[in-house]
């Protein structure tokens, strides 16, 4: 279990990565007791969602064909450039200790893409 602890705003977070469970403890004064309130927000997201890739071949695909976009920007076929694997690198080196997880996105499916 990872444990991260948000001083700003006084919770901690933890993250299985073997079983994907998370959690989040309540706020604590400034006397470290439970405040009873959920925190709002964190110093630094928990989880990132990066689009690794700025053009899809196969168009938008069969799911988004079914089940409409799920972004705002998913209904426009990009036609950039993919992300340099040395940007995705500097970008997981510096969110290191600071997020649980990364969600690959872009245009299309990041896994159907070289």
């Amino acid at each position: 279990m990872k444990v991260l602890y948000d001083v700003r705003y006084r919770f901690a977070a933890g993250y299985d990565p073997e079983t994907g469970r998370y959690y989040r403890t309540n706020m604590r004064n400034i006397l470290g007791e439970d405040s009873g309130r959920d925190p709002f927000m964190a110093s630094f997201p928990h989880m990132l969602e990066i689009g690794v890739t700025g053009s899809c071949a196969g168009g938008m695909g069969e799911l988004h064909l079914k089940s409409g976009p799920r972004y705002a920007s998913e209904g426009e076929v990009g036609r950039e450039e993919h992300m340099a694997l040395e940007d995705f690198a500097g970008l997981v080196q510096q969110c290191a200790g600071r997020t649980f997880q990364f969600a690959l996105g872009g245009s299309g499916d990041p896994d159907q893409h070289e």
